[in-house]
């Protein structure tokens, strides 16, 4: 088979069969949507092929430039694409997570501008997001062109015309679909063909746990940012925390044979969850399919963090053996009222701690607090033995939900620790009098 562009070899990917001796669903055929053989090991190709297209003459004509918030695949495939024709690209994105990721957008020559996440800011409406970044620089610079990843209709289309017609052409009938949600706009495609072929599909979303991250998907906070997020056209949309994640894709991986990431573990773990909640009727036989969204190889890291005996290692970071039993029982959470309080009184003894991008702390933080980023303070974990024992260390994070892992395994080692709960959200005056 002969290509004359590698373009030509994104699409047409095949569904895999997930055997019944591995799901161990009843009644329950299950496929997976291979996404991952696309040239640039994503869903995400397609995308970029149907933004790029029409403007690659014009772009080379006048010299132009590609923007894009993009934290890996979709800058990724852009990139890869726009290199061929000897043009440039620039990704503003809150969201480079995973160093592989960031390498490899380094190795295809993308200027990476990384920002905080609009979440994280002491006032949301005054904030400016990745996407108000591009639009500001695309007023000032005719040269860039923004594909716009988060509202552009070919996003949808593209999977419209594509993706979906291909399960529809190889597999007529389908009772379920699952798909993780980031953009949102590939189930978005999903949803609008395949319900006009059966109205009876049950579709259901796949985001992280608000605690930690899983690569490629959002948390229900971060939903918010996804501008042209359809909460309707989902049947379901349910939480599942990375630890379950990464066994699921370890078992798609061992059992199957698929080489896929983080986010295609997550979809396939909820499956087995739905079903055992909702159960197929013993006369009943009902298909399902799931989108391979990526490869593993850009996860490797994420996955030695969080799981380093596969790879005969012990935990660096002693708060990862913190079990969920462990964090239940030690993390205790302090009110925005109570640190307050301690604030007024000046205690000597108050160690706030604010784990939140540098760049969120300049735009305001609680008096008193000093900035030690999330992942830097968790790589710190074996030498707290330091800190004094008498101090009352208060850990701030952008949700109130990220540091309890944190504050559970420094109870356990003797500290007085709390996750502050969630502060942004309080903007009485009061509280402002003490953000600097």
């Amino acid at each position: 088979m002969i290509f004359n562009h590698v373009t030509e070899m994104i699409g047409n990917t095949p569904l895999l069969l997930v055997p019944k001796e591995v799901h161990a669903i009843s009644g329950l055929t299950l496929y997976a949507k291979l996404e991952y053989q696309n040239p640039f090991w994503s869903l995400k190709d397609r995308f970029a092929r149907a933004s790029l297209q029409w403007s690659i003459e014009e772009l080379k004509k006048n010299n132009g430039k590609i923007l894009e918030s993009s934290s890996g695949n979709t800058i990724k495939a852009i990139a890869w694409i726009a290199n061929t024709f000897g043009i440039p690209c620039k990704t503003i994105t809150n969201r480079i997570n995973v160093q592989e990721q960031k390498d490899i957008l380094m190795l295809l020559w993308v200027d990476i501008e990384q920002l905080p996440s609009s979440w994280e800011c002491i006032d949301l409406n005054q904030q400016d997001n990745a996407v108000d970044r591009i639009e500001q620089i695309c007023e000032q610079y005719t040269e860039y062109l923004h594909t716009d990843q988060y509202r552009n209709r070919s996003n949808t289309q593209i999977h419209y015309t594509t993706t979906w017609p291909e399960i529809d052409r190889d597999l007529p009938a389908i009772d379920y679909f699952f798909g993780t949600l980031g953009t949102s706009w590939s189930s978005n495609g999903t949803s609008t063909f395949l319900k006009e072929k059966n109205k009876n599909l049950h579709t259901i979303g796949v985001i992280s746990t608000n605690d930690d991250f899983i690569p490629w998907i959002r948390n229900s906070t971060e939903m918010d940012e996804v501008w042209l997020f359809d909460r309707s056209i989902y049947n379901d949309i349910l939480e599942i925390n990375p630890q379950d994640a990464l066994y699921a894709c370890l078992t798609l991986i061992k059992q199957v044979g698929m080489f896929c990431g983080p986010t295609t573990g997550a979809v396939y773990q909820w499956i087995k969850s739905y079903f055992s909640k909702n159960p197929i009727l013993v006369w009943e036989s009902k298909t399902a399919v799931f989108i391979a969204c990526d490869r593993v190889e850009p996860y490797i890291s994420y996955i030695k963090q969080r799981m380093p005996h596969i790879f005969h290692k012990e935990h660096k970071h002693c708060i990862l053996k913190i079990t969920h039993e462990d964090q239940e029982k030690h993390e205790r959470t302090l009110s925005c009222k109570e640190l307050h309080k301690l604030i007024e009184q000046r205690n000597s003894n108050l160690l706030i701690i604010d784990t939140r991008h540098h760049k969120s702390y300049k735009v305001g933080h609680i008096s008193w607090a000093i900035n030690i980023e999330l992942d830097i303070l968790t790589q710190l974990t074996d030498r707290w033995n330091i800190c004094d024992k008498n101090k009352i260390i208060v850990l701030v994070c952008s949700i109130g939900k990220q540091t309890k892992k944190l504050c559970a395994f420094l109870n356990m080692s003797w500290f007085d620790t709390y996750s502050l709960e969630w502060w942004l959200q309080n903007r009485k005056q009061e509280w402002y009098d003490f953000i600097i």
